[in-house]
């Protein structure tokens, strides 16, 4: 697992191991197509959502036959937040993901206050490398009704494993317990 509590990327600190060690490091479930709905306080105002992303084991291209011609290691993925403000109006920020069996090295992707920088190898997933992905709200003056997290899937498997979500507010952060969507 990971060697501690927190990791910083970025300026960014994430935690990735809660009371007791757990054995979970905070993954969001996203199977069977989900939206994971942040457990926030409606009317905050939030400025960024930051995660950690690693790919799944269960994106493979075995599930699909027309991308196994194009070879059985690469996996490609799209992240998205979808911000939901008090009068229903909604602004999605999306991310490609391309997850593979090898490092790829350091590098960014951004467009419209989305970016998504790969870290490297994966310290959970052998072989497999991880990302932070942050999402820039367009509209942080506007209080918040929801945020959204979803992923791409092969039928109901999501692409990716996302944990360690990180908000930004100058509101207080109080959580509230929230049951998925």
């Amino acid at each position: 697992m990971f060697s501690g509590k927190y990791l910083k990327y970025d300026g960014v600190d994430f935690l990735v191991r809660g009371a007791g060690d757990w054995k979970d490091y905070g993954r969001l479930n996203l199977e069977r197509n989900n939206m994971f709905s942040l457990p926030i306080r409606p009317g905050m105002k939030v400025e960024e959502v930051h995660f950690l992303a690693g790919g799944n084991y269960s994106n493979s291209y075995e599930h699909d036959g027309l991308m196994r011609l194009f070879g059985d290691k690469y996996f490609y993925a799209t992240l998205s937040v979808i911000f939901i403000y008090e009068d229903d109006v909604y602004q999605e920020l999306s991310v490609p993901v391309f997850w593979d069996w090898f490092s790829i090295g350091i590098g960014t992707w951004s467009k419209n206050g989305a970016t998504i920088k790969s870290l490297g190898e994966n310290p959970v997933r052998e072989k497999c490398s991880i990302f932070h992905a942050s999402f820039v709200n367009p509209h942080p003056e506007q209080p918040v009704k929801n945020i959204l997290v979803t992923d791409s899937w092969i039928d109901d498997r999501p692409f990716s494993d996302v944990f360690a979500v990180t908000l930004k507010s100058s509101d207080a952060l109080d959580a509230i317990i929230k049951d998925d969507k």
